[in-house]
């Protein structure tokens, strides 16, 4: 029988996390004892570097050593964070698998297996490797792909169809739509499915709930590869659009590729990160022509963090214990508080800027989401209603 087709990159949201070959039945072969596999932990020995990367351009072709994601894959090779599958044949490396993690959420990518070996069970093999070595780490695994043999792979290993990497839930893993998708893998509810079932066909919602906890203490951090996993995840958890549309992330689809790039041009790009846990909850990117762009999840006091650049610590952190009360309502509202900057007078401040801002109009156009900081004030745009629009900012001198 014909072999099935390897899908190149083709457009600047094409996430090649799988160009296996693999048949899309699960099925159970005996692998062939003339491959040898093997567990790496990066840094990879430079020798290896030509091989995998190579294995990875043969396979997507197309753009990819040049588009972000190839580039991406070539530097996480050379630093540490990363643990790599590989089987080799006569010495020489023809299917791999990659997983990087930083906490509690990992990204899986890179799985290929060259032409001539397809068809052979390898990519399963592969990642069946990697998944297993992440026993015990990141909570959440995430990966795209485009190919539908891949997606039954991953779904005999746990993965399932992410709805918020859509405008829609519909999209994805159906007959009518075989196109490019998001995955998941919850180590908390790791059952397989058969995706050719109504069940494994499905686009599930993700546990917003589960993934954001008490906020705590969380970090503004520059973008690193470190942190890829949890910001496609970001990216893909709420179904919809404009995401982050003036840096070129419409639907969560768009995340991997597009931070990729921004990674290799050297993008202005932060993230709010959750000390404890490493999760994401936020993303900001300032841009010359466009200004700050920002897309958070979780409290207002997310967005000030980023749109600030300072650290977001909890209230009682912020103000001391005997203040905690007082100050928690402001807190949770999206103001900044810093130690010792109107602490102590926090909840009457907010107040009477609350009032200067409303006494112009019956429609406020704003809501105060910062004391002074220096000479600037960060504020939450709000829409007609009066209602916060969660991750939109404004800054004004």
């Amino acid at each position: 029988s014909s072999r099935a087709p390897i899908r190149a990159p083709h457009s600047h949201h094409h996430r090649p996390a799988m160009a296996s070959g693999e048949p899309a039945a699960k099925r159970s072969r005996v692998l062939d004892p003339a491959y040898r596999f093997g567990m790496l932990r990066s840094p990879l020995p430079v020798e290896l570097h030509t091989q995998v990367h190579g294995c990875m351009c043969d396979v997507y072709a197309g753009d990819f050593a040049t588009n972000g994601l190839g580039e991406d894959f070539l530097a996480r090779m050379g630093a540490e964070g990363s643990v790599f599958a590989l089987a080799s044949f006569e010495g020489r490396v023809v299917s791999c698998a990659m997983l990087t993690w930083d906490g509690s959420v990992g990204l899986l990518g890179g799985v290929c297996t060259r032409r001539e070996h397809q068809r052979r069970g390898l990519s399963r093999a592969v990642v069946t490797r990697v998944v297993e070595e992440a026993s015990g780490g990141p909570r959440w695994l995430v990966l795209g792909t485009g190919s539908k043999s891949a997606a039954s792979i991953y779904a005999s290993r746990g993965f399932r169809g992410l709805s918020g990497a859509f405008e829609g839930g519909a999209r994805g893993y159906n007959p009518d739509d075989l196109g490019e998708w998001m995955m998941v893998r919850d180590s908390a509810e790791p059952s397989a499915v058969d995706i050719g079932s109504p069940e494994g066909s499905t686009n599930i919602p993700f546990d917003v709930d589960a993934y954001v906890v008490e906020p705590g203490a969380v970090a503004i951090e520059t973008l690193g590869r470190r942190h890829m996993g949890a910001a496609v995840l970001l990216l893909n958890i709420v179904a919809g659009t404009n995401k982050l549309r003036a840096f070129g992330i419409n639907e969560g689809l768009e995340a991997e590729q597009r931070l990729a790039k921004a990674l290799s041009d050297g993008d202005a790009v932060t993230v709010a990160v959750h000390r404890d846990t490493r999760r994401i909850y936020g993303i900001a990117v300032r841009d010359a022509s466009s200004g700050l762009e920002l897309y958070t999840i979780g409290p207002p006091s997310v967005g000030a963090a980023l749109a600030t650049g300072a650290p977001c610590v909890s209230a009682a952190a912020a103000v001391g214990p005997s203040l905690e009360s007082e100050c928690r309502e402001f807190w949770e509202r999206g103001y900044r508080v810093f130690p010792g900057l109107l602490a102590d007078v926090a909840a009457s401040a907010r107040a009477s800027m609350d009032e200067m801002m409303k006494a112009g109009g019956a429609k406020p156009t704003s809501d105060w989401n910062a004391v002074n900081s220096g000479g600037a004030e960060f504020v939450l745009q709000v829409d007609e209603q009066g209602c916060v629009r969660p991750g939109r900012g404004l800054h004004l001198e």
